[in-house]
């Protein structure tokens, strides 16, 4: 099961890397925006995943005002890409989340302890600080460019 969800995750890889048609949308803010909401996302997942949610909690009251504003952003270079629709920013979230989750189901303990770390660094960092030390399921490049439409485009990075 492990090697057919690998191979699947490989596929959409490559499909992801082929696309570049929104590439050209996404700016500096619209890159901070997704990289945000996908570490916002992975911490979320640890919360529950973990048993953490009293740091995510804390992560979310601590950096509230930055991160509702990259939310904003989020939004807006979403409907901005696709015409007035909501539908890629909701999906996009939601694809970082299940991406976190299969990562914390395959590397178990590992993962708690890893993201036990990340949850200390936000603690003592700025938000821009820390989401910039961060390493993405998605690239960057993949989280531009892809519109997150279908259940098949997303893919985990290790």
């Amino acid at each position: 099961m492990k090697a057919l969800k690998m191979g699947l995750s490989l596929t959409a890889l490559v499909a992801m890397t082929a696309q570049s048609y929104a590439a050209d949308l996404c700016d500096p803010v619209a890159s901070a925006a997704l990289k945000t909401a996908a570490v916002q996302q992975e911490l979320m997942v640890a919360g529950f995943t973990c048993n953490d949610l009293p740091r995510y909690n804390q992560f979310v009251s601590l950096h509230q005002r930055e991160l509702q504003k990259s939310d904003a952003d989020l939004m807006r270079y979403f409907k901005t890409r696709d015409h007035g629709k909501e539908a890629g920013y909701d999906t996009y979230k939601t694809k970082a989340a299940n991406l976190s989750a299969n990562r914390s189901a395959s590397d178990g303990a590992l993962y708690c302890q890893a993201i036990d770390q990340d949850f200390e660094v936000a603690a003592h960092s700025t938000l821009a600080d820390f989401i910039a030390d961060q390493h993405l399921l998605i690239s960057m490049n993949d989280a531009c460019a892809v519109k997150y439409d279908h259940a098949e485009m997303a893919a985990a990075r290790q």
